[in-house]
């Protein structure tokens, strides 16, 4: 996945909003829902807890962080491809972007199923030329907005 597409900012937890994106040390992005701060206590410092949605899974978690931690927050980066080949393996999508250049999609972190791709195929059979958009994010890849562009198809 193109690095250059998203970008990643260690920010301090006391400046998360809701929204935002955020990575897990052991991985997976997440969307910030809500944030509720304990204050500290007897036992122990003040508490951030973050509650988000898994982007990948769609599965709704929560954590805990020290007030002065620090974390990843993730900007994911879009673009806009030409489809140019659809592979029979459903893992990789071959592409061309605005400026012309051909690359690859690794389909393997993508939030497509096998049975939409099959869908997407049997569109593209069809003829035509055929946009869509991509965001990207670390190991992370979600694709959207299949559009025909040619009138003619």
């Amino acid at each position: 996945m193109p690095e250059e597409h998203y970008k990643m900012t260690p920010t301090p937890v006391r400046e998360l909003r809701s929204g935002r994106i955020l990575q897990k040390p052991e991985g997976g992005l997440y969307q910030i829902e809500t944030i509720t701060s304990a204050k500290p206590g007897k036992h122990g410092a003040a508490r951030v807890i973050v509650s988000g949605r898994n982007l990948s899974t769609r599965r709704h978690e929560c954590f805990s962080y020290t007030g002065r931690a620090s974390i990843t927050v993730v900007t994911l980066g879009k673009a806009r491809y030409t489809i140019t080949e659809v592979d029979d393996d459903v893992t990789t999508l071959g592409v061309q972007d605005t400026d012309g250049t051909a690359t690859t999609l690794d389909l393997t972190n993508a939030s497509w199923t096998p049975e939409y791709y099959a869908q997407v195929k049997e569109l593209l059979a069809g003829g035509g030329t055929w946009n869509i958009t991509a965001a990207f994010g670390p190991g992370f890849l979600e694709l959207t907005d299949l559009i025909q562009t040619d009138e003619n198809a």
